[in-house]
């Protein structure tokens, strides 16, 4: 995959609407969903859910499933993409691509952290081009990772929204063999603090970045 990573995006939040998508592509049609699961039991063959508490998140791998009968049954539930263990991924979304029927998935991933407390985000897309039996190598999309929990070391900062975090910009669209994922990201979240005309002197806080990748 190529990705092309762009910030800045037009801040128009998007129409919330659940991450399930409807494939037609070559010999395919289905309705799949994904959604971060819970519970201690297994979900697919050999993927374990597991329940882990930290300060913030819950570790709970991204499941998937497919229904080729239009809602009537669903297939069992299985893990997406190949996470990383201690890491946890969460706020992910769905894109099924109607040309190529390929299913991709986005989400936040703490696999590049370095502070010991899983605070540390960046964007990971996962692909299956067999319709979610398989998934190819997952890909790191950010160039830079987000910490939605710190500035340095400064707890509480200034420069972080406690109460609207990560979650409120989060999309992907695929077409084509090409994904765009939309998400929130703080890297800058200092950059112009005390500027009283930035954020009303806290700073560029978070931004909506996009990014291109071509399979």
């Amino acid at each position: 995959m190529r990705v092309s990573e762009s910030g800045g995006v037009d801040e128009r939040r998007q129409t919330e609407a659940g991450p399930f998508s409807a494939s037609g592509g070559p010999g395919l049609t289905a309705l799949r969903g994904i959604w971060n699961a819970f519970g201690a039991s297994a979900s697919g063959p050999g993927r374990p859910v597991s329940l882990r508490s930290t300060n913030r998140w819950l570790s709970r791998p991204h499941e998937r499933c497919h229904d080729p009968t239009a809602g009537l049954t669903w297939s069992a539930p299985a893990s997406v993409g190949h996470q990383v263990p201690g890491t946890d991924r969460f706020n992910q979304w769905l894109s099924v691509d109607p040309a190529t029927g390929e299913v991709t998935a986005s989400y936040y991933d703490t696999q590049n952290d370095a502070t010991g407390q899983r605070f540390m985000t960046d964007v990971y897309l996962s692909r299956s081009t067999d319709g979610g039996a398989n998934w190819v190598a997952d890909l790191r999309v950010t160039t830079r990772s987000s910490n939605e929990h710190d500035c340095n070391g400064l707890f509480p900062c200034p420069s972080i929204n406690y109460g609207n975090q990560q979650g409120d910009y989060e999309g992907l669209v695929s077409f084509r063999g090409v994904s765009h994922p939309i998400w929130t990201d703080s890297r800058r979240n200092t950059e112009r603090a005390g500027d009283a005309t930035c954020g009303r002197g806290r700073g560029l806080m978070e931004e909506v970045f996009s990014a291109t990748v071509r399979n």
